[in-house]
């Protein structure tokens, strides 16, 4: 599944993973005695309690290419969108958040479907998720702003920032997806490639994955039911995700803030790191859950960022190289053939 160049990739990935983890237990290790007591006291069912909704995190994503891929795929069945789930972290982060496209895209090329169609789907999936989040902060943000403008002043520029830069972001993706100007474009720059040599049967190739990529998108987005079945899991995601919050603070005895007030502080935490560059998943996440939560949770912030992360970053990268050497071993068996019947707009 992976040649020699992406293994080292990978190899770096970890390495540069460990790395950052090494980081982060240095500054818990400084850090005052009273929360490192607090943080090593965690009880095993507490961590169990992380894991389990880290589990149910992942289920929600592995529904969400189910209900995009099973009438593309008849044979796509729920244990293979978790195969695409787990492709998606493990890439994320020993990739530096650029592996995990072409891993799926893989997988999915394995399992029958051209890469075009992959990167089309997959691309939409990935603009429904940041348009869901964008949804969700602002439904929320209207609910609460009183609360949010008292208590947290310092706050009101980033979410003007934010909202601007992620609000671009997300109209671009679309763009990029649904916009037939964009797809001539594309078509107009693959014709420059030269004409003599084996160039005619790349670039009939790179057109017919292009059209492809544009067909499934502009598909998926005007189908309807299946557009807000996806919306509705991603939803259902950012709804679990979003207690985690207020399940920590719970475990270190704090009542700073009701579920409905954590659910906000999320999402524009979310909203926030979303526009920040990180490492190998690391980073930006950290720097925006400290200025949404440090003016509420003061010290005790830090413990519920460990707490976060083990949820939704840890647990999950493990789990993943658990899942891609299985996946291996599956797809060292299996033989293919691109299926080119893409559905026409």
């Amino acid at each position: 599944m992976f040649d020699s160049e992406k293994k080292k990739s990978i190899i770096f990935g970890i390495l540069t993973f460990l790395i950052l983890t090494c980081i982060l237990f240095c500054f818990i290790h400084h850090m005052d005695q009273d929360l490192l007591q607090t943080l090593s006291n965690t009880a095993p069912s507490c961590l169990i309690g992380l894991f389990l909704i880290s589990l149910l995190c992942n289920l929600l994503d592995s529904c969400i290419y189910k209900a995009a891929l099973c009438d593309k795929i008849p044979s796509f069945t729920l244990a293979k969108a978790t195969d695409l789930t787990y492709l998606r972290i493990f890439g994320n982060t020993t990739l530096l958040a650029g592996g995990a496209l072409p891993l799926q895209s893989l997988y999915l090329l394995k399992n029958g479907f051209m890469i075009g169609c992959s990167v089309g789907i997959l691309l939409s999936l990935y603009t429904i998720q940041k348009a869901s989040i964008l949804v969700y902060a602002t439904a929320l943000l209207c609910i609460q702003w009183n609360w949010i403008r008292t208590a947290f002043p310092a706050l009101s520029p980033y979410l003007l920032i934010s909202y601007l830069i992620y609000f671009s972001v997300v109209f671009s993706l679309v763009l990029l997806c649904t916009s037939k100007r964009i797809c001539q474009f594309v078509f107009s720059l693959i014709d420059r490639f030269p004409s003599g040599g084996k160039w005619p049967q790349h670039k009939t190739k790179w057109q017919e994955n292009t059209q492809a990529l544009y067909q499934e998108a502009r598909i998926l987005f005007r189908s309807k039911s299946k557009f807000a079945q996806i919306i509705v899991l991603n939803f259902a995601k950012l709804l679990v995700v979003s207690c985690i919050p207020y399940l920590t603070v719970r475990m270190l005895g704090l009542h700073p803030y009701t579920l409905l007030q954590a659910q906000l502080l999320t999402s524009l935490m979310l909203l926030i790191s979303n526009i920040i560059p990180n490492i190998a998943g690391i980073g930006s996440v950290e720097l925006s859950f400290f200025l949404v939560f440090s003016e509420i949770l003061g010290a005790h912030s830090l413990i519920a960022m460990v707490y976060y992360r083990c949820a939704t970053y840890y647990f999950p990268f493990l789990l993943s190289i658990a899942v891609v050497g299985l996946v291996r071993k599956k797809l060292s068996r299996l033989t293919f053939s691109p299926s080119q019947n893409s559905e026409k707009p």
